[in-house]
């Protein structure tokens, strides 16, 4: 499913064309891009979330280049795909190149490389005007504006049969396996909060493409979030796909695997009903969490206050709540993003109130303040606490759901070391 939909992505994307209607400029384009040699797509994806008072904005920076050689058979085509994700301060990184049926994939850390399937069918002959067509059965509206040399192709999307296609295509690829995770996301969302925005698309002078802009504001599991995306093409035909040298890269794991390593908060929570010698029993009131670095957290909350925590792998987060009321949650990232973070919040005074740098335990300290107005991540009257582990990779950044008081109560009972 996921090919699938990508496809019905770019197709959408890189539909240009000098035309006297939005349906005759889309057939025409169809026509002229699908005999692009090779280009480089660069696009931008903003993916802002709010959930019970923190907020968040996660840039990611994606770079596709593609190069089919100017040849029919898709055997000897080339694709290079380049991210780089941002969050509180940290990059990450990574390269794949596909080429001759393996891909071969660098995330600054590790270098591997892996077989894919390649659809080398290159009798592919899809009439322009039922895909048009079938495109236009899924929009509300298409019109056409002026701005400069730009023509402005403006689509406004039926919200009904988009779904409708989208569900059609998860029932389709139901049983494979790579499809799991996609199916997951379209099953979890709330269609009644989902709202897509327009799709515009800029045409140049020569009827390629300049840039696509599009977006859609969502409701998943509770948590209200917006996605923006712009992409550019350029390098028509000339586009060259960066170098490398396959020799580098050595047998690899598997995608799940990769995606564990190229995750900084990536843990595993061990929870067992009963102790046995591998596994270590752990009750209601703490958790132990361990990364990939060897590096452990025993975290117990006060259980003399009714509060309880558990850590959600889905997410990521470690909660802390009592049988009414969720009352914190925070997440793991690296100690010196942290520090630097907490740091500029300090003296962010204007937005930030400072209550307390205390030392809590041994290489132990706890940063505890309060947001005074909405910022870029905490909305107004918002407490935090930061605690950072100077004999560990990684600190814990928390929020709280009530007042200050409650948080610093709470955090005040919280062993952030539980010696077990």
């Amino acid at each position: 499913m996921k090919k699938k939909i990508l496809a019905v992505g770019i197709a959408a994307a890189v539909l240009t064309g000098c035309a006297a209607s939005p349906r005759d400029m889309l057939i025409k384009a169809y026509e002229k891009n699908t005999n692009m040699s090779s280009a480089e797509i660069d696009g931008t994806l903003t993916i802002s979330a709010s959930a019970e008072g923190l907020d968040l904005e996660v840039p990611i920076d994606l770079t596709l280049i593609f190069d089919t050689h100017e040849e029919k058979d898709k055997a000897d085509d080339e694709t290079y795909v380049k991210t780089d994700v941002s969050l509180l301060g940290n990059t990450f990184t990574q390269q794949m190149w596909m080429k001759d049926g393996m891909m071969y994939t660098d995330d600054g850390t590790h270098k591997i490389k892996q077989e894919y399937s390649v659809n080398t069918d290159s009798t592919l002959n899809i009439d322009p005007e039922k895909f048009v067509d079938g495109m236009f059965e899924s929009l509300e509206s298409a019109k056409i504006s002026k701005d400069g040399d730009d023509r402005v192709l403006t689509l406004t999307l039926n919200k009904e049969n988009v779904l409708s296609l989208l569900n059609d295509l998860v029932n389709q690829n139901r049983e494979l396996e790579e499809s799991a995770d996609v199916i997951d996301l379209f099953e979890g969302i709330d269609t009644e909060a989902l709202t897509f925005h327009d799709i515009e698309i800029r045409v140049g002078k020569d009827d390629y493409i300049n840039k696509v802009s599009l977006g859609a504001d969502i409701d998943f599991e509770g948590t209200a979030g917006v996605l923006n995306a712009e992409f550019t093409v350029r390098d028509r035909n000339s586009a060259v796909i960066p170098a490398y040298d396959p020799a580098e890269f050595a047998d690899g794991y598997v995608v799940d695997d990769l995606e564990n390593e190229i995750s900084s908060t990536d843990t595993e929570l061990n929870v067992s009903g009963e102790e046995d010698e591998s596994e270590a029993y752990v009750d209601d009131y703490s958790v132990n969490i361990w990364f990939d670095d060897g590096s452990e957290y025993w975290i117990r909350s006060p259980e003399d206050q009714g509060t309880f925590c558990y850590f959600d792998e889905n997410d990521q987060q470690l909660y802390f709540f009592t049988e009414k009321d969720m009352l914190a949650s925070g997440i793991f990232l690296n100690k010196d993003s942290l520090r630097d973070y907490l740091g500029k919040m300090a003296q962010d005074e204007e937005s930030y109130t400072l209550r307390d740098i205390t030392v809590i335990g041994e290489g132990i300290t706890r940063t505890r303040g309060c947001a005074k107005k909405d910022t870029e991540i905490l909305k107004e009257g918002t407490p935090y606490a930061g605690i950072i582990y100077e004999d560990r990779a990684y600190g814990f950044l928390m929020v709280g759901y009530g007042s200050e008081e409650d948080f610093i109560k709470l955090t005040d009972a919280i062993d952030f070391d539980y010696q077990h």
